[in-house]
Parts: C-alpha cells; sequence; structure tokens
C-alpha cells in the first residue's frame, strides 16, 4: 500500500528533523553507561543491552517482551504493540486514520535477524 502525499510529506519532514542522515551511525549507552554504535538506529533492550538494525537507514525498536527488533526501514508499532518495518531502506512508516501501519514500498515484521549488538 502506498504512503499518499499527504501522509508522506509531514513523515519525512519529521524522519528528516530526527534523523538527519540515515547513513549515520546511532548510538545509545548501555546498562555500564558505555557507548555502543551500530550502522543503523539502535536501541536498549530490558536488559539495558543495545542493538542496532544492521542495515544504514534501518530502524530498531522493542517489541512488546522487551526484546529489539530491527527492520531494513523505519519501524513502528501497531495498536497490538506488533513492530511493522519498511522493506525498503530507509524507508517510511507511519498509521492511517485507523492507526493501521503504512510503510514506504511495503512492511515486514521487525526481526532480531536484522539486528546486530552495538559496538
Amino acid at each position: 500500500m502506498l504512503l499518499s502525499v499527504r501522509l508522506l510529506t509531514p513523515l519525512l519532514f519529521i524522519c528528516w528533523a530526527l534523523f538527519p542522515s540515515s547513513s549515520m551511525a546511532d548510538c545509545r549507552l548501555d546498562r555500564q553507561q558505555q557507548k555502543r554504535c551500530g550502522p543503523g538506529q539502535c536501541a536498549r533492550d530490558s536488559d539495558g543491552n543495545v542493538y542496532c538494525a544492521i542495515h544504514s537507514g534501518g530502524g530498531a525498536l522493542s517489541d512488546i517482551n522487551g526484546n529489539i527488533v530491527c527492520g531494513v526501514g523505519f519501524c513502528t508499532k501497531d495498536y497490538l504493540g506488533k513492530v511493522w518495518c519498511s522493506k525498503q531502506r530507509g524507508g517510511l512508516v507511519g498509521r492511517d486514520s485507523k492507526q493501521k501501519v503504512e510503510c514506504q514500498g511495503s512492511c515486514a515484521r521487525g526481526s532480531a535477524k536484522l539486528c546486530v549488538p552495538g559496538r
């Protein structure tokens, strides 16, 4: 499902503001306050370990169990707490008026296989 121009324009602006360059590595502090970085977006799990998207421009979010899952593109959660990510590298995601997740390109569930430990 393609994102409408009216939905895509604000999402592009928000993502540009939050993530000025999708090619830049992201970093987070682990439970020992050590800086951990990766090629894509990084997130901390419920134990304080940092995991990052393996792809530059990829997203990382915690799932409903506190585990980090990643995608090729950016990710968001649906109304049930499931993580969905764009299948397009650096692709945007959003929710429509009924809170259904829509992705640039198409959507895929976030996966731990697309994450790497932060270094």
